[in-house]
């Protein structure tokens, strides 16, 4: 008997005689995949070690991939992180996934009826990747009261309503573009700032204001433009006066 090999778990190199098979995208995702939680901050030779690839394959795909905005490159430390571009691509995923609208009521419930903080995950290769939390914030108590009941945990609630509403399938378009419009902004503006603050080393290449600059410049683009956001709020300004 042969073991049915499970989506992930496959061997880029099993593969090599296969012609529909990338080799080199196959290449590329094992050096992403090799940045953890733990190790968010990885050199080439780091990268090569936990990969098995060559050191010289591993500068080409890392240069590449820093490129295309998946990789950001520490200058001073000469490594590499995780950049913008791979939170781009997961986020269409987990909006997407109705098992976690499906699973929201009986999470709930279970949180409830616990006590305990649930999470829901998926599989990843050998791993378990969460995707949702129901924390026990509504049924753990403090000084004789539900904690939801103070001013300052009802903040966190309201903070988070916008991607409640999103979770019900309401329409959260303006609400979300003023968000992602402001945050997007304001955060250019500060690292604006931090280059004024380093006079002219603030935009020297090992300088960290100019990476800074450099990587937040890419959020007001992905996930759509700034210009595409204050198209979305006024329309539905614009909408909302006229009824």
């Amino acid at each position: 008997m042969h073991a049915i090999p499970l989506p992930g778990l496959v061997d880029p190199h099993d593969l090599s005689a296969d012609r529909q098979f990338a080799m080199n995208l196959a290449r590329g995702m094992e050096v992403l995949r090799a940045f953890t939680a733990t190790t968010p901050l990885l050199g080439n030779r780091e990268i090569s070690d936990r990969t098995g690839l060559p050191k010289p394959t591993v500068s080409r795909l890392t240069y590449t991939l820093t490129l295309l905005g998946y990789l950001s490159r520490d200058a001073r430390l000469q490594k590499y992180r995780l950049g913008p571009g791979v939170l781009s691509l997961g986020h269409p995923l987990l909006a997407s996934m109705q098992v976690r609208q499906l699973a929201k009521p009986f999470m709930e419930s279970l949180a409830r009826t616990t006590g305990c903080t649930v999470n829901l995950g998926v599989r990843d290769r050998d791993q378990l990747v969460y995707i949702d939390s129901v924390r026990r914030g509504r049924t753990r108590r403090q000084f004789g009261q539900a904690i939801g009941e103070f001013q300052l945990v009802q903040q966190l609630i309201a903070d988070s309503n916008t991607a409640r509403k999103r979770d019900a399938g309401q329409d959260v378009i303006m609400e979300a573009s003023m968000c992602k419009l402001f945050a997007s902004e304001m955060c250019g503006r500060v690292a604006d700032r931090a280059v004024q603050l380093f006079g002219g080393s603030g935009y020297i290449a090992d300088n960290v204001a100019e990476r800074f600059y450099r990587d937040v410049r890419l959020f007001r683009l992905y996930e759509g433009t700034s210009q595409i956001h204050v198209t979305n709020i006024a329309k539905r300004s614009m909408a909302a006066l006229a009824e």
